[in-house]
């Protein structure tokens, strides 16, 4: 986050990635009982798959983004 922000404001940048990280550990848990509830325990493992997939591939396809980007500024 630091390469990316500039320098005068990294400390409202990391201040919104801990927001939201304790968001996501309240809200993840009463999303899923809820999901539980309503449909099967296995919903829950389905979901998070999904998303963890979905997350795999936004990485990847930045990863690839920078990468391009870092060898044609270096060239």
């Amino acid at each position: 986050m630091t390469l990316e922000a500039p320098a005068r404001s990294v400390s409202r940048i990391f201040s919104y990635n801990q927001s939201f990280q304790a968001i996501g550990a309240v809200v993840g848990p009463m999303l899923a009982s809820g999901v539980a509830g309503v449909l099967d325990y296995r919903y829950v493992f389905l979901m998070t798959t999904i998303l963890v997939v979905i997350n795999l591939l936004v990485v990847v396809i930045a990863y690839k983004k920078d990468k391009v980007k870092i060898t044609s500024t270096s060239a």
